[in-house]
């Protein structure tokens, strides 16, 4: 009776040790689970200084040219430094038309008159596209606007309401086609290369065209109490020559026409 109960009792100790092994086992991959599908959380420690508009303060214009050139110059070096959302509105309207021969050919309508006019305004870059732009998108190619110098401009001026200045430029013309004026706010124009580029589209040629931009300006709204960009526009006209247009089915001229180009950039979001 004794051999048995010592066998009984060595036989529970045993399944107990056994048990236990079990038991820390499963505890073990329970853990080794709970390590592996931890979610991983992000430190609320750092935290981003935003600057805000205050309504309150009461705008200053800057005075002379001077003054207004490192306003403006300043508010582009803080843009240049910062990311931002925005959105850009590029329109370009057709002033005016004329095509010469090719709108009194033989049998022409009114309907030919408009379609010729479509197709001409097409290649001279009328259209209207608004593009909302993210930080990290390449914005030296959405917003190519350069540093201002006194030698760029040919008048300035800058005023105040509430808590914002506008300051305004118009940039001065050196070259013949206006294109040193133009570049220096954006690169979204028309040139010669571009423009024949737009009539092999219709399968036409054309001689003796030119393209030339003038009356280039720029508008900027800028937060007084911050120095961030409200809005800012650009705008500029182009003079589109051709001695004549061939359309292979139609050849005639000369032709001419005028646009109206605005580029906007509003909804300035940092981030």
């Amino acid at each position: 009776m004794k051999n048995n109960a010592i066998k009984i009792l060595s036989l529970l100790i045993v399944l107990c040790s056994v048990a236990g092994l079990c038991s820390c086992n499963i505890n073990q991959d329970e853990e080794d689970i709970k390590t592996t599908n931890r979610p991983v959380t992000v430190s609320t420690d750092i935290t981003k200084t935003v600057k805000t508009t205050d309504e309150n303060v009461v705008a200053v214009a800057p005075k002379g040219d001077e003054e207004i050139l490192k306003y403006f110059n300043g508010s582009l070096k803080l843009f240049r430094s910062t990311t931002y959302d925005f959105v850009k509105k590029n329109t370009c309207t057709l002033t005016s038309c004329s095509t010469g021969s090719l709108a009194s050919v033989r049998g022409a309508t009114d309907s030919y008159r408009n379609a010729l006019n479509n197709a001409v305004g097409d290649m001279a870059g009328v259209s209207s596209l608004e593009s909302t732009y993210f930080a990290g998108d390449d914005v030296t190619e959405a917003f190519a606007i350069k540093e201002l110098s006194a030698e760029n401009i040919s008048e300035m001026s800058a005023t105040a309401e509430g808590n914002k200045v506008t300051v305004e430029f118009s940039i001065k013309k050196d070259s013949a086609d206006g294109s040193d004026a133009v570049s220096i706010l954006t690169k979204d124009y028309m040139t010669i290369e571009s423009f024949n580029s737009k009539v092999s589209q219709y399968g036409a040629s054309t001689t003796g065209a030119t393209v030339k931009v003038s009356n280039v300006k720029l508008k900027a709204v800028i937060d007084y109490s911050t120095r961030n960009f409200v809005s800012v526009e650009i705008s500029f006209n182009t003079n589109f020559n051709m001695g004549s247009l061939d359309f292979d089915y139609v050849f005639g001229g000369p032709v001419s026409a005028s646009t109206k180009t605005t580029i906007k950039y509003t909804d300035f979001k940092e981030n």
